[in-house]
């Protein structure tokens, strides 16, 4: 019986963890970001640009568990799609993700995305938190240049990839298959989060700030089997 459970039937934790760089000794240096294992065998997804620049010692840690950290390497890279998968060691997840052919991808898709951007360092001490943002596809890309990179394809979501989100994977709300991963935000906008205004005596706006909200980009399920395929 296959293992590729919903999300649903599993804890999110025990599937998506962070990632994090680590001194030589093995201990903890730096939170990173966010990945997710997936496949038969399995294995570990996360954005390239995550482990770009940390060396070689990084690994992974349940929020269970923060005393074991468990180490891993890159198996496989896709510089061109920012996908890095990873082997990891001694941590093998009972159940994992599924991953989406990628013909049941289309727009206005509702996906829910499960990241730890709401991590918080302060000095030495890192508090991981995990955070689910819920909306929809509003775009599927055919070609897309960002971040220095040439995703093949893309798809642009409506919630923004805060920091430490990238890595993370983009799930569809009913049948919690894997549909795309976060890699960044776009340059522009979706609307504004939030409006506000000063007005004078005469109720005549005379400033008015508008906070916007991002929109996130995340590979498409395609470019992630294509990286599974080859790793």
């Amino acid at each position: 019986m296959s293992l590729e459970l919903s999300i649903g039937e599993m804890q999110p934790a025990d599937v998506i963890l962070p990632l994090l760089s680590l001194h030589p000794n093995g201990t903890f240096h730096e939170f990173l970001g966010t990945g997710f294992f997936v496949g038969a065998e399995p294995r570990f997804v996360t954005a390239l640009h995550n482990v770009e620049g940390v060396g070689e010692h990084f690994g992974i840690v349940h929020v269970n568990d923060l005393q074991h950290i468990y180490p891993a390497s890159v198996r496989h890279s896709d510089p061109e799609n920012d996908i890095a998968i990873l082997e990891v060691f001694d941590y093998r997840p009972t159940k994992r993700l599924a991953l989406s052919t990628g013909e049941d991808v289309f727009l206005n898709l509702p996906v829910i995305c499960y990241e730890y951007g709401t991590t918080v360092t302060r000095g030495r001490e890192t508090q991981l938190s995990a955070a689910t943002r819920v909306g929809n596809i509003t775009r599927v890309i055919g070609k897309l240049d960002i971040l220095g990179r040439s995703l093949t394809k893309a798809l642009e979501v409506s919630f923004p990839a805060l920091r430490g989100a990238s890595g993370a994977p983009i799930l569809t709300d009913e049948s919690f298959m894997v549909v795309g991963m976060i890699v960044g935000n776009m340059s522009y906008h979706l609307m504004p989060a939030q409006i506000e205004t000063v007005t004078d005596a005469a109720g005549k706006t005379v400033e008015e700030v508008k906070y916007m909200l991002p929109l996130a980009i995340a590979v498409h399920a395609e470019s992630l089997r294509k990286a599974l395929e080859a790793a």
